[in-house]
């Protein structure tokens, strides 16, 4: 499995190891550092294993990743069935020439305490050491948290399927729905099955006239309505509908609200919604001008340090050479964007857990950015992507200029009694 862009080869392995297992996550990195390895210098190697472990902690994939090595690699370097933190500290730097396995021994040496108390050996001791049992119940947690992961955005998915349309244009169609029950309640927080069946029969009788009148809902309303009910005591439905109290004394509904749909897509919020939605969303702030940043464009490709004495290499003028031309990758392994021609605008990015399109657009953007700019890269985010739904473990395409600045490198033998971070199971 070859891999030479770092970048890539990061969104690769997060993607294997949210469709299939962590552990699978930790063999295709092994291959792909190995496959590079051959080809390539130890100053080489070193730079791309840099680049990869620091695409993969700002994902906050790597802790997985480093729990999965220590149950892969147990019976390689653990003395007498328990991997000691001398194991970690000195056996492996000097019986490994790869640089992933020292960067994993360190963090699962940072975490010893911790993954250690994960499983009990005896009623009333412990053993000194990790055990395979400790790695055991780790690889079990990241499983189920796997599946409830997958499961949860199937809910989302089908969530925004089923309720599309309800929050576009500032949410005019659920507001026209609500309207249905202003004879018995003025509240039009919710709508309910019998406002459903309302409007869709009013809209039959207007359709079905021959007085030339305008409808009342338009024809992708429509669609909207006849799903909604069509799919009302579904499972998927299930998830969305609520009981609700209106502000009213009129009882209690079995009914939609926008917050709830909001909740069951995905989104943080109803603003969020609707701005993903085509909304107004939040008022335009004007804000002061800000310097012109200078962009610095930078490759993937690791390069090897300068040696002392040698200057350091040109920087190539992006706007007078052609974009480089990579070999395509093998159709298993995640795609390189469809026009080669904007290959030099594109990045890759891996969404946070819980993250869309208005939330990567947020961070991305910075704090200082007005709802203007987000929405425009909101909508920018959308069309490099064909609209398809934001699932984390899943690479996402950006604009090149958003391309992500790995943190500060941290040599494995800089600290190694400490704890250099804060690597949650």
């Amino acid at each position: 499995m070859s891999i030479d862009n770092p970048t890539q080869a990061a969104a690769h392995i997060e993607q294997t190891s949210k469709q299939s297992s962590v552990a699978v996550g930790i063999t295709d990195l092994d291959h792909i550092v190995h496959d590079y390895q051959t080809s390539h210098d130890a100053a080489a190697t070193q730079a791309f294993c840099k680049q990869l472990t620091d695409k993969l902690q700002s994902d906050n994939v790597l802790p997985q990743l480093a729990i999965a090595w220590a149950h892969e690699n147990m019976n390689k370097y653990a003395s007498n069935g328990e991997l000691t933190k001398q194991d970690l500290n000195f056996r492996v730097p000097s019986t490994s020439d790869s640089p992933m396995d020292r960067t994993f021994a360190k963090m699962v040496y940072d975490q010893f305490d911790k993954i250690r108390a994960l499983h009990k050996d005896g009623w009333f001791s412990d053993k000194d050491g990790i055990t395979m049992n400790d790695l055991d119940v780790a690889m079990q947690k990241f499983e189920t948290d796997r599946k409830q992961q997958n499961q949860t955005e199937h809910d989302q998915s089908s969530a925004r399927d089923l309720t599309k349309g309800l929050a576009a244009n500032n949410d005019a169609l659920f507001k026209k729905i609500a309207a249905m029950h202003k004879n018995y309640s003025k509240d039009g927080n919710f709508i309910d099955q019998q406002d459903l069946q309302q409007i869709q029969d009013a809209d039959k009788n207007v359709r079905a006239s021959s007085e030339g009148q305008q409808s009342i809902l338009t024809d992708d309303e429509k669609k909207t309505v006849d799903n909604l009910l069509k799919n009302w005591y579904s499972t998927d439905m299930s998830k969305i509908r609520e009981e609700y109290k209106p502000s009213d004394p009129t009882g209690i509904f079995d009914a939609i609200t926008l917050k709830g749909i909001a909740k069951a897509s995905g989104y943080g919020s109803v603003d969020d919604m609707n701005k993903t939605a085509g909304g107004g969303g939040a008022p335009e702030k004007t804000q002061a001008p800000q310097p012109a940043k200078q962009e610095t464009k930078t490759s993937d490709q690791p390069k090897p340090p300068n040696k002392p004495g040698e200057q350091p290499a040109k920087p190539e003028n992006d706007h007078n050479q052609p974009p480089k031309q990579e070999a395509p990758l093998k159709p298993h392994l995640l795609p390189r964007p469809k026009e080669a021609a904007h290959d030099n605008e594109l990045s890759i990015e891996m969404p946070r857990w819980g993250e869309g399109y208005i939330k990567i657009a947020q961070r991305l953007a910075g704090k200082d950015a007005s709802p203007k700019d987000v929405n425009a890269l909101v909508k920018e985010l959308q069309t490099l992507n064909d609209n398809k739904p934001v699932i984390y473990g899943h690479a996402i395409k950006v604009p090149e200029k958003f391309k992500p600045t790995p943190a500060p490198y941290v040599p494995f033998d800089s600290e190694l009694c400490g704890d250099n971070g804060n690597y949650e199971l």
